[in-house]
């Protein structure tokens, strides 16, 4: 399994596809066995979905996202956990351990610019 999370400083990001890097894990047998800081390509719907995918992603790990990119990723196989927050590498490991429960919160009034609101 490789768990992607949208993270900048190592910590979660507050909003996915503003973030300045991925923290890719790749898992086995429940425990991280590598990860890498992949730099994210720049944000433009649609981009991030396809991106993961093609590095093999099979769920994310985010703060916030809009509720058009949680169905993007869907379509592609790929679960989301949203409403994360602190250390990437630790919320991966606590997933792993079956204790990283989504909110399903939603950004809303998602119009690309600073200035939207979100609910996370």
């Amino acid at each position: 399994m490789k768990i992607a999370v949208a993270c900048d400083n190592n910590q979660i990001s507050a909003h996915f596809g503003h973030c300045r890097q991925y923290l890719i894990a790749n898992c086995a047998d429940n425990k991280v066995v590598s990860h890498e800081y992949v730099t994210a390509p720049k944000h433009e719907p649609g981009v991030l979905p396809r991106f993961l995918h093609e590095l093999g992603v099979n769920l994310v790990i985010v703060g916030g996202i809009g509720s058009k990119a949680v169905d993007l990723f869907n379509q592609r196989n790929i679960d989301v956990i949203t409403g994360c927050s602190g250390d990437c590498l630790a919320n991966v490991n606590t997933y792993l351990e079956g204790c990283l429960l989504s909110t399903n919160s939603m950004c809303a009034g998602h119009d690309h610019d600073e200035n939207h609101q979100c609910s996370h």
